[in-house]
């Protein structure tokens, strides 16, 4: 559980960071001013910052109730993360980069790493339960 849970944060929160800055970056540049879409990229590069301390934390814990809060504490901001483009907005041109790449990357990221945490959570039931599985 403990492994599963932080390679789904670190890789969630690598790419959380990366894909708004570099892969499908907001309209809003230098000397333009900010739009809905730059805020949702901020938004996203700040949970994908907190995922990528939260993988750290989860990897360093000696406890298992250390890694089960930190497996829902990283459900909580992947959910955060899926949803901050609804929220925050973006462009509703469908040849804005924000639009055809980052609002729907992000939802992806989210929601794969979402999965794998559950997954993560669901397999590790019986370190919930006291006994603690190999690997």
């Amino acid at each position: 559980m403990k492994k599963l849970v932080a390679a789904a944060d670190l890789g969630a929160g690598a790419l959380l960071v990366v894909v708004p800055r570099w892969v499908f970056p907001p309209c809003g540049g230098p000397g333009r001013p900010p739009m809905h879409c730059a805020t949702t990229a901020a938004v996203e590069m700040t949970l994908g910052v907190l995922l990528l301390a939260a993988g750290a934390l989860v990897l360093a814990a000696r406890g298992r109730l250390l890694v089960r809060a930190g497996a829902w504490a990283s459900f909580a901001l992947l959910i955060a993360a899926g949803v901050a483009p609804s929220v925050y907005g973006y462009c509703a041109s469908p040849k804005m980069a924000c639009h055809y790449g980052m609002a729907p990357s992000v939802r992806f990221v989210a929601a794969v790493a979402g999965v794998l945490v559950v997954a993560a959570m669901a397999l590790g039931r019986n370190v919930m339960g006291g006994e603690e599985p190999s690997g």
